[in-house]
C-alpha cells in the first residue's frame, strides 16, 4: 500500500489520546490519531482522502488546484460569515464539488456557530506541527456534510496569537488540493493573516452595507488594496442587507465608487432566523430573497472559475 500510494501513511489508535501524542504522530508521518472506540466513518473518510492524495506509481494524473475565494470587509457586522458559509454550501450543491471553509477570524470566528458544528479540532492544532501533509489537514477538518468541511478558529480567543501566518501559510496549498473551492472568512482588518491570504486569493469579495461607516470603510479598503497592488480584476463588491428606506441605494454606491455591484442581497428576516437555527439560509429557507442572491453568488463564482480556465488555456495555446 505504501509503495503504490505514497500519500497513505500510518494511523495511531489509542485509548490515551492527547495533543502531545497527536503532535508526535504527525512528526513521524502518521495520517491520523483516533481514540478508542474508533469512529469508523471518520476513519474510513480519512483513509479515502489519504489514498486520493497519494499518486499511484507510474501515474501521470494530477489534481487541479482548487480556487481560494476570500470574503472580506474592513467593518464588522456586515455579514461576511453568513455570506462565506452560504457560498460554501451553494458551491457544494454542484455534483462532485467539494468546499472547505477556513475561518481566519482567529479570536472571534463564527463559522462553527453558523453551521452548528461541534469541532474536535481547530486551527490551534497546527501549532507545534513540524511537518504538515494532506492526511493531517483532513484529520483536523470538521465535517458539515459530505461535501462541505470547515477549518474553524480556536475556541479560546487567547490562543489566536499562537496561530501565526507562518503556521497557516503552508496549509493553503494542501487545502487547494483537498477541495474545489476554499472559502476564507476574515476578520474586519488588514492584519497579517489577511495580508497573507491575499497573496493566495483567486477572487476577493468585499462586503458593504448601506450605511455611511460601512461605505467609508470600503472606500478606504479599495485604496489600501490599490497600495498593496492587489489586482483590481480579482475584486468584486457585494452589498448586503439592502433596505431602500435607509436613504441610500445600491445605485448611489455604484455612482460614488464607480464600481459595479456584483451581488445585491436584500434585508431579509430569513437570514437571522437561519443563523439562530445554526443553518445556512439557502438550506433553511431556500426560497427566501436572500437565498436567491446567495445562490446567484455561487453561480457567479463558478462562471469566474470557468472564464479563468478558458483564459489560461488560451495563454497556453499562444505560448505553445
Amino acid at each position: 500500500m505504501r509503495v503504490n500510494f505514497p500519500g497513505l501513511r500510518g494511523f495511531v489508535d489509542t485509548s490515551d489520546y492527547s495533543r502531545e501524542l497527536r503532535r508526535h504522530a504527525g512528526e513521524v508521518g502518521c495520517t491520523g490519531v483516533f481514540g478508542i472506540p474508533i469512529d469508523s466513518s471518520e476513519l474510513l473518510l480519512c483513509l479515502r482522502r489519504a489514498v486520493a492524495a497519494g499518486k499511484r506509481t507510474g501515474s501521470k494524473e494530477t489534481k487541479t488546484s482548487g480556487r481560494i475565494i476570500t470574503v472580506f470587509s474592513t467593518k464588522g457586522g456586515v455579514g461576511k460569515t453568513v455570506i462565506a458559509t452560504n457560498l460554501a454550501v451553494a458551491l457544494a450543491s454542484e455534483k462532485k464539488t467539494r468546499t472547505i471553509l477556513l475561518d481566519l477570524d482567529l479570536q472571534f470566528g463564527d463559522v462553527g456557530v453558523m453551521l452548528k458544528l461541534l469541532p474536535k479540532h481547530t486551527l490551534y492544532d497546527l501549532v507545534g506541527l513540524k511537518n504538515i501533509d494532506s492526511g493531517q489537514i483532513n484529520a483536523l477538518l470538521t465535517k458539515f456534510n459530505d461535501r462541505v468541511s470547515a477549518f474553524v478558529a480556536p475556541l479560546q480567543p487567547e490562543l489566536a496569537d499562537l496561530v501565526t501566518p507562518e503556521i497557516i501559510k503552508p496549509v493553503y496549498g494542501w487545502l487547494r488540493q483537498a477541495a474545489d473551492y476554499v472559502i476564507v472568512d476574515t476578520p474586519p482588518c488588514f492584519n497579517d493573516h489577511v495580508l497573507s491570504v491575499l497573496d493566495e486569493t483567486d477572487q476577493l469579495y468585499l462586503v458593504a452595507t448601506l450605511d455611511l461607516p460601512s461605505l467609508k470603510n470600503i472606500k478606504l479598503c479599495l485604496q489600501t488594496l490599490k497600495l498593496l497592488a492587489f489586482p483590481r480584476e480579482k475584486t468584486s463588491l457585494i452589498v448586503n442587507r439592502i433596505d431602500r428606506s435607509l436613504g441610500l441605494s445600491p445605485e448611489d454606491v455604484e455612482e460614488v465608487f464607480q464600481e459595479k455591484i456584483s451581488i445585491r442581497i436584500v434585508n431579509d428576516p430569513s437570514v437571522p432566523l437561519a443563523v439562530n437555527n445554526g443553518a445556512p439560509v439557502i438550506l433553511d429557507a431556500p426560497k427566501a430573497p436572500a437565498s436567491s442572491a446567495l445562490i446567484k453568488l455561487g453561480a457567479l463564482v463558478r462562471d469566474q472559475d470557468d472564464n479563468d480556465k478558458k483564459r489560461k488555456k488560451v495563454k497556453q495555446s499562444v505560448s505553445a
